[in-house]
């Protein structure tokens, strides 16, 4: 009897060898790469293995029929734990957890049937944190909550500096943005205000500087930039007005320094020439622009110049930038 069952025993081994055929991979190095077994159709299955090239493991998990299923661990190179991931039949299920190199946790995300579920919270990096202190959760520092429904950002997130102060507010409705965004300075003064309808931003939205004074303001129609945009400077004066049209710049648009003088006027069409003015208020050069780059604006043409008394002083030819003798 024992050696009927014995035999049976060893038939089913040699049989389920020969329907899972093991796969190795290898560096050039000749360190192995990976390890998995593919069944009778060529699919994944059973335990899978990768490897760094150190040795150390770099993932583990098993598949069934091609999908991944249970749980998958991730490795850095060093060999701490980077994350572990659950599955069911090639879906994300159940809680999942990621963590920085020196073991402070990163994020903790759920879901179902595939699709993200419930709280999904994200924590700070923090490199000053030895391994032996980022594991105690008094060191996590939160970075945003969210939660979502049947795969869809619903309710109110919130954006958290590394300090604990709020950075930004913002709401959704089965994922999509809805009522006024806020994002917040260091200093605890409103950065940003912005209302969204239905997914597209609308109204005013207004930016303000550090002190709470106003930085920019425009008009939202449809969700693209319409009428002026006035951008000011830190002490109150008009630094710059563009108009725009369904999201585009129309017309000219005017940059002034911060005592109030015009410092020049920009202008859409291409064909058109350029005025700069100094802080006296006095012209001193008019000619075309053909761009931006690392801070200054790019000559192209024909170019005059005037002195402090606005008299023509000079006439010169530029190609992309470069002044021709």
């Amino acid at each position: 009897m024992k050696k009927t069952i014995l035999f049976f025993a060893l038939i089913l081994l040699i049989t389920h060898s020969n329907a899972q055929n093991i796969h190795k991979e290898y560096y050039e190095s000749g360190e192995l790469k990976e390890t998995k077994y593919l069944d009778e159709n060529g699919n994944n299955t059973g335990e899978f293995k990768a490897y760094y090239e150190n040795g150390n493991l770099y993932v583990e998990g098993n598949f069934n029929n091609g999908n991944q299923i249970g749980e998958w661990k991730f490795y850095y190179e060093n060999g701490y734990l980077k994350a572990f991931e659950n599955f069911e039949n090639g879906k994300p299920t159940g809680e999942w957890k990621s963590y920085y190199e020196n073991k402070l946790l990163m994020s903790i995300k759920n879901f179902e049937n595939g699709k993200p579920t419930g709280a999904w919270i994200n924590y700070h990096r923090d490199d000053k944190l030895w391994p032996d202190e980022a594991v105690l959760e008094d060191n996590w520092k939160l970075e945003i909550i969210r939660n979502f429904k049947d795969g869809k950002e619903i309710g109110e997130s919130t954006l958290y500096y590394d300090t604990g102060e709020i950075q930004m507010t913002r709401k959704f409705d089965n994922g999509i943005p809805i009522g006024e965004w806020k994002t917040i300075h260091r200093n605890g003064k409103l950065r940003s205000i912005t209302k969204y309808e239905n997914g597209i931003p609308i109204g005013e939205e207004k930016i303000y500087l550090k002190t709470g004074d106003l930085e920019s303001i425009v008009k939202l129609e449809n969700g693209k930039k319409s009428g002026e945009m006035r951008v000011y400077h830190t002490n109150g004066q008009l630094q710059s007005s563009t108009y725009y049209e369904d999201g585009n710049v129309v017309g000219d648009f005017k940059v002034y320094y911060d005592n109030g003088k015009i410092e020049f006027i920009g202008k859409n069409d291409p064909n058109d020439e350029w005025e700069f003015y100094g802080k006296n208020g006095k012209l001193e050069s008019v000619g075309k622009i053909n761009g931006y780059d690392q801070g200054e604006w790019i000559k192209t043409g024909n170019w005059k110049f005037y002195d402090q008394n606005g008299d023509l002083y000079k006439t010169a030819t530029f190609i992309d930038g470069v002044e021709q003798n």
